[in-house]
């Protein structure tokens, strides 16, 4: 049996067919003993009869492909940095000298490595491993510190250096470095995956100041071998040259970047933008255009020497521009409103007009920038620029985590069968191993509760952490008890066991921290060590903090949440007192204290509850707001932020997050959820607040949409992100995300209704046919029409004069209840039958189940489960439970587990967790066929295992919630290979209001997720959010108008630009004439200054005394540029303006006179002119000057007549040709659409056509309990896996006999 030598683990093998398992099973007695009898089958390994999987098996399983030498740098690392890995003694390197720590003597700053200040650091906080020392220009003395958190500076003369716990061995180091595991860095040794995450630019830098101690210590193999990892890991290089606009870097002009002189300045610009010096800036006064003055005004002298920020320079070639370089904004409102944002003073302008004015001048300007940065800066400039820019914000390599070794103790045991950790499970062990915090994202049935616990687990066996809290919404507190420790199984008595089972890791189950939970326990004292603490939300609330924690660190993050300190002493403590309350600094309604009970790590599931810390961009002091994005704060948000941050203080990153759905609506959510694990790694990142992260990846846009008065509008709207790369590689250096398809997850295929494009081929790009199409467009019965038309004249109203923002979010809601039911709004249905019959919706809802429950019984199978979702009505779901009763026939009154339920359930958060509980489980093993559920449903309460459609009836505003109301039924462990996700649309209703703010939310999330080897993480094409609009707007001449205006107004910017093109061309034949002459000119004017210079008594070989021995060597430099300048073959214009430049700055010094200098005053005023006339004219149609220009004014004029003839297609408005040309193009493609409403009745029998869909099954494995969490882990039952070799089975069973 030689080919089994050397086989480690069977695992990944795969399952063994029916036959094979069936024997081995039947067998198994004597398998077992002829494997401990028999040391031919050694190669199996041995049966165990141990619970525990013991810590040498678990570090032999799940790292492979990590050398000892590998493990021995990691653990060396860690215990260097404060962590006492316990457990991995094996790994240890030999005792050595002793490492030092550096701890605080009194309050002080840590600073990164460009010296921005990262936060506070207080008396008593051991700091970390003491690297060197250095210091700076101005002779302060800093220790470099490294800890978990990262490598930062202190002030030598506010702390002490004390002995350290773990020890170094340079020997042994030594050879870890010489085999490649360990790497040098400014004076401190690094494991490869420390080595190589962080900021590769900094890096690189170092590098080159330890090349000489490396290649001395090691040799010139060991720093290539630094080089080499450095430049693998190093992102790709992100440049203002690309020629592709979507991939430059994204550098908003009001950025710190283009404001700060200190981050980037420039001395110069190109030739042919030399203009800016002399162009003159303007600004409004109550509509009116005026010069501004000398003070007013931004004075640029280009000589090389003085400094300019980007957006001063940017500023003044605004100025340079024509008005047909803009679209809808100009000069004066791009600097004044935008980058200046000074008030805009115009009584003539509604409050509408001037957010209109203020957002295209924001839109223009931005895009005017990058199109400045790209043509106006020199090359040189350019290439600085790449280089900062890059540095500060696209250096961030990625961790290499499956160079990260996990090691930890769990019950061999799991559940039903054998505990097995995916490769995905243990990616997230050591993603968070290496991050120390961080967010799991898996998708829905990946595993974040077995990756959660199984990290803890981790997490207390090294000693990172004693006493971790976990928090966890209600209805899955249970399951997370199941799955931590195990529970006995109410049916066959027997214990189930959890991932903890049988180690000695204790639970302390505190709930909601309740009168009766807490009654006899000590609160005032630390929980046991190598204890996990468990509360639901409730409790979580109940936590606050001692008044021994540190008033400085109070107030110091209190500040970060609020953005900035208030000037008044009052308004300071107001805001202080006003957080004490809600986060219960030694307050008596909160029954315990985070620090009194000693947790050292927190976990929070489903932590998008916490994403709302920060409620919009705080308003710069002295230049008013910049983005008008708001946000709900969530009070659960900011107490997470504040706890999460003190135990990250505290205790280095000790925090973990998990979520499918991390964020999806707002920027504030994206910067709030990393900010709860990450807020010093945002710092350290170069994105030092939430100002700089707007500026930095935020840029609204302009769009047209349908607003609450069922009108067309522009409105500002935030679609995408900029610089998506850096920002996702900020993301997945903080989130751990992975699609149900990457981690294998077999869920059944979702079919989203409406249903236009090919979904069930997997062709989403494959637009269907009319006829198999299944829509959801309902029409409005009258009585919804005459509401809904009562809603629309609210709406005008509240705007009328004063905003009455009350009535105007009325309308909002009443029109959503109106398109739900009307019956929502007023009066009160006869009975049941009145109620569906006078609600579209809920009509259609009706005709779709009965349509399923008929499939099924046809075919004499059982009915399929469905779920009907509606977060408003419930004092209507008893009349849709006795229509499904009285008119489908769903029957009362069913025993199951020895209590009664109905076919037809509710579930609301009225109802106790018990009866709730028994309701799922009822839906699972299809005692119950439909729920009506509030959002109550959307958490926690798994319904796949039967689950076939799910109704949407109240589309909810946020992505987020439509995928976990999704995540019900669309699961793994679904026995149907299909699912309906449906949404009854109803026409001229605000569904469209809905669907647009869907399509704006999903379009971001997309573009943050999306990867190359990755597609959209929101299916956007199933929804199709464009046609749903041309669907549910009615009014034909509302559409055509706002695509008739659009053209329009393109046509006539066209028009003008053409225009403005053929003047230049006019003016430039007169204009190169002076161009060539005054350049000759300016070049003889250099000439006779050089011969003046010669013959000066500068040059002569007389020394000089005393100040004019530097007199006499900047003579002799100007005349060696000089000479050099003018015998050159090829002398540029660049060349001769930079020699004027540096002529006119010596020659009164010198006492020389310099004749004609006025020429080169001239050449340059012409050089502007005829070279960006040539760039933006002439370069464009494939001319240049030396072209002949009448053939390039013939080619513009042709352009110019063929446009003056398209123009005429548009007058007459709508009389005119192009208005009955669109109207009947659109009028068109409503109809090839099918887009019109229809009768509940008629769109619930193309739902039917789908109903084949149900006939695709998949066998699922019994179970002896019901699902839950359907595959959170990998589970193996143990007679199946005894051998799990199915390719040698047959052979091995003859081996056996034979044996």
């Amino acid at each position: 049996m030689s080919y089994l030598n050397g086989i480690s683990s069977a695992s990944g093998l795969g399952s063994l067919n029916g036959y094979t398992a069936a024997r081995l099973a039947a067998q198994s007695e004597t398998l077992k003993k002829l494997l401990a009898e028999s040391p031919e089958m050694d190669g199996l390994g041995r049966a165990t009869t141990s619970n525990v999987m013991p810590f040498s098996e678990v570090v032999k399983r799940y790292n492979q492909g990590i050398s000892k030498s590998e493990i021995q740098a990691w653990v060396w690392y860690k215990r260097s940095v404060g962590v006492p890995m316990h457990g991995w003694e094996a790994y240890f390197l030999k005792e050595g000298e002793a490492t030092k720590e550096v701890k605080v003597k009194t309050a002080t700053l840590l600073y990164d490595n460009r010296m921005a200040e990262i936060r506070m650091a207080y008396p008593g906080e051991v700091l970390g491993k003491w690297i060197r020392d250095e210091e700076s220009k101005s002779g302060t003395s800093y220790h470099i510190v490294r800890s978990g958190s990262g490598l930062f500076k202190v002030k030598t003369q506010d702390c002490s250096l004390i002995k350290g716990e773990a020890t170094s061995n340079q020997k042994e180091l030594n050879r870890l470095v010489e085999e490649g595991v360990l790497f040098y860095h400014g004076g401190e040794l690094l494991p490869l995956p420390i080595y190589t995450f962080g900021n590769m630019y900094d890096r690189e830098l170092q590098l080159e100041s330890d090349k000489q101690y490396i290649i001395e210590a090691w040799g010139e193999s060991i720093y290539q071998n630094h080089l080499k990892e450095i430049s693998g890991a190093k992102p790709q290089l992100m440049t203002v040259t690309n020629p592709d606009e979507k991939e430059r870097p994204i550098i908003t002009a009001i950025s710190d970047f283009a404001a700060n002189l200190d981050t980037f300045f420039i001395t110069q610009v190109r030739e042919e933008y030399m203009d800016v010096e002399s162009a003159s800036e303007f600004k409004k006064v109550n509509g009116r255009i005026a010069r501004k003055n000398a003070k007013e005004s931004i004075n640029l002298q280009f000589d090389g020497e003085r400094r300019y920020t980007l957006q001063n320079v940017f500023i003044k070639w605004l100025y340079t521009l024509q008005e047909t370089d803009f679209v809808k904004s100009s000069a004066i409102d791009i600097s004044d409103y935008y980058l200046l944002n000074r008030p805009l003073r115009d009584d003539r302008l509604s409050k509408e007009e001037k957010a209109e004015l203020k957002a295209n001048a924001r839109e223009e300007g931005e895009k005017l920038f990058s199109k400045f940065l790209h043509e106006v800066l020199t090359f040189e400039d350019q290439q600085r620029l790449d280089y900062s820019w890059n540095r500060l914000y696209n250096a961030q390599a990625d961790i290499k985590h499956h160079k990260v070794p996990v090691g930890f103790e769990c019950s061999r045991k799991f559940k039903s069968g054998v505990l097995q950790i995916t490769d995905i499970q243990r990616e997230g062990i050591a993603f968070m191993e290496a991050m120390g915090s961080g967010i799991n994202a898996f998708d829905v049935g990946v595993g974040k509760t077995m990756t959660a616990i199984t990290n803890l687990a981790h997490a207390l066996y090294s000693g990172k952490c004693a006493r971790p809290l976990i928090v966890v919404p209600k209805p899955t507190y249970k399951k997370w008890i199941a799955e931590l420790i195990g529970y006995t199984d109410k049916k066959s008595g027997e214990f189930v066991p959890g991932v903890l089972s049988y180690t000695d890791v204790q639970l302390n189950d505190l709930y909601n921290l309740g009168t009766q939970v807490i009654k006899g326990l000590n609160l005032n004292k630390p929980v046991a060590k190598k204890s996990i603490t468990i509360v639901t939300y409730e409790g979580f609330k109940r936590l606050g903090f001692g008044q021994d924690v540190s008033e400085s660190l109070f107030t110091e993050l209190v500040n970060i949440v609020g953005q900035s300190s208030e000037k008044s002493e009052r308004d300071k403590e107001i805001k202080y007192q006003k957080f004490r309350e809600m986060i219960g600094v030694g307050l008596k309604n909160t029954v315990a204290d985070v620090d009194a009970l000693g947790f050292d790590y927190v976990v929070i599931d489903e932590a998008h509850r916490c994403k709302n810390v920060f409620a919009s961009v705080k308003a710069d002091e002295d230049k008013g707001k910049r983005y008008s994005i708001q946000s709900a704060v969530s009070e659960t948000g900011q107490k997470a932020f504040l706890i999460l941050n003190y135990i990250q203080r505290k205790y280095g990153r000790n925090t973990m997050l998990l979520t499918a759905t991390p964020f999806t609506n707002s920027p504030l959510e994206i910067y709030s959820m990393l900010s709860l694990v990450g807020y010093e790694s945002l710092v350290s990142s170069g994105i030092y607040n939430i100002d700089t992260f707007f500026d930095l990846f935020v840029l609204p846009t302009i769009e047209w949409t349908a607003n609450y008065k069922e009108e067309i509008v522009e409105k500002e709207v935030i679609k995408s992100f900029t610089n998506r790369r850096v920002l996702q590689k900020l993301i997945y250096n903080h989130i751990l995300y992975k699609t149900g398809e990457e981690a294998g997850v077999k869920r059944p295929k979702k079919i989203n209704l409406p249903m236009i494009y090919n979904l069930l081929e997997d062709k989403p790009e494959q637009r269907l046919p009319v006829k198999d199409q299944a829509l959801t467009y309902i029409n409005m019965i009258p009585l919804q029409r005459e509401n809904q038309n009562k809603i629309v004249s609210l709406a005008k109203k509240s705007t009328e004069g004063k905003l009455d923002m009350g009535n105007l979010f009325r309308a909002l809601a009443y029109s959503l209840d109106n398109a739900l039911s009307p019956y929502l709004l007023d009066g009160q249905p006869e009975d049941y039958r009145e109620f569906v019959k006078n609600s579209p919706k809920i009509a259609y809802v009706m005709e779709c189940i009965a349509s399923v429950k008929d499939y099924h019984k046809k075919r004499g199978e059982e009915v399929s489960g469905q779920v009907i979702y509606m977060n408003r009505g419930k004092q209507f779901f008893s009349m849709i439970k006795e229509y499904l009763e009285e008119e489908l026939g769903f029957k009362r009154g069913v025993t199951y587990s020895k209590t009664k339920v109905d076919e037809v359930e509710i579930i609301s958060s009225e109802i106790n967790d018990t009866r709730k509980e028994n309701i799922k489980e009822a839906f699972l093993e299809g005692v119950v066929k439909v729920i009506i559920g509030t959002a109550t449903i959307r958490e926690g309460i798994d319904l796949q295992k039967r689950g076939t459609v799910i109704y949407n009836c109240y589309p909810e505003w946020n992505p987020t919630d439509i995928r976990q109301l999704e995540g019900r039924i669309w699961r793994q462990g679904n026995q149907f290979e299909y699912v309906r996700v449906v949404m009854p649309l109803i026409q001229d209703s605000m569904d469209v209001f809905v669907f647009q703010k869907l399509e704006e939310k999903t379009a971001r999330i997309n573009d943050i997720w999306f990867r190359g080897d990755r597609g959209n993480v929101l299916d956007l094409e199933s929804l199709d959010p464009q046609e749903v609009k041309l669907a549910l707007i009615t009014d034909i001449d509302r559409l055509v108008r706002m695509f008739f205006d659009q053209e329009k107004e393109e046509l006539q910017r066209q028009y003008k630009r053409i225009r403005h093109s053929i003047s230049l061309i006019e003016e430039i034949k007169r204009d190169i004439q002076y161009y060539r002459s005054y350049r000759e000119k300016s070049i003889e004017a250099l000439r006779a200054f050089l011969a003046s210079l010669k013959n000066s008594h500068w040059l002569t070989d007389e020394q000089e005394e005393g100040d004019r021995v530097k007199l006499q060597k900047k003579a002799h430099q100007l005349h060696d540029d000089l000479e050099e300048l003018l015998s050159a073959t090829e002398i540029g214009d660049k060349e001769i303006i930079a020699m004027e430049r540096k002529v006119d700055a010596s020659y009164s010094m010198l006492g020389i006179y310099f004749s004609n200098k006025w020429y080169l005053e001239y050449l340059k005023e012409y050089v502007s002119k005829v070279r960006k006339t040539e760039k933006t004219v002439l370069k464009s149609k494939g001319f240049t000057i030396d072209s002949d220009l009448d053939l390039v004014l013939s080619t513009y004029t042709k352009e110019q007549d063929a446009l003056t003839s398209q123009v005429e297609r548009y007058n007459g408005d709508q009389d005119s040709l192009r208005w009955v040309e669109l109207r009947k193009e659109i009028q068109e493609k409503k109809s090839a659409l099918q887009v019109e409403g229809k009768t509940a009745e008629e769109r619930a029998a193309e739902f039917a056509k789908l109903n084949y869909l149900l006939d695709y099954k998949v066998e699922l494995p019994s179970r002896t309990e019901p699902e839950e969490e359907e595959a959170e882990f990998e589970v193996i039952d143990e007679d199946d896996s005894i051998l799990e070799l199915e390719a040698l089975a047959l052979e091995l069973e003859l081996e056996l006999l034979a044996i």
